[in-house]
């Protein structure tokens, strides 16, 4: 998907190239709302991934199967496919290159720059700085999970 911003006649221009680039083009303004609903989509994508790493180590501790856990969501509107996915990639401590860590964190620093942080992106802010501290700072976001299991 493409995020863009800018002038409805440019948008027109460059809209046949985007189609074919992208599976959709979503136009969120004239000036600078992209990189504001970029800022906001990766704070909120950073944010459902620590609440998915910590849910998981709930999980952990009373007992409850992963696996169950991915039935009942996916069995319900609280289903959310990308997170859904950052589960098996948890699990398997596999944090092949997706969106790094670091990028994330850059856009969390951004968006606090931006606006008075609330408590949960200064959350999300300290255990990502904690991941790159930990030398995760070029593995997927997923990477924030390291932390609920011992290293193998």
């Amino acid at each position: 998907m493409w995020l863009v911003a800018g002038a409805s006649d440019v948008l027109s221009r460059a809209r046949p190239l985007l189609d074919d680039l992208g599976s959709s083009v979503l136009h969120v303004g004239t000036e600078v709302e992209g990189s504001a609903v970029k800022l906001v989509v990766n704070a909120w994508m950073a944010a459902s991934t620590v609440a998915m790493s910590d849910v998981l180590a709930l999980c952990d501790a009373l007992g409850v199967d992963h696996a169950t856990f991915v039935r009942v969501l996916e069995a319900g509107p609280l289903a959310m496919p990308y997170e859904l996915q950052k589960v098996g990639v948890m699990d398997d401590a596999s944090y092949a290159p997706g969106f790094a860590v670091q990028l994330a964190l850059k856009d969390i620093e951004l968006a606090a720059a931006a606006a008075t942080p609330s408590p949960l992106l200064q959350a999300v802010r300290d255990r990502l700085q904690a991941t790159v501290a930990a030398g995760h700072d070029n593995d997927d976001l997923a990477a924030v999970d390291y932390l609920r299991k011992p290293p193998s």
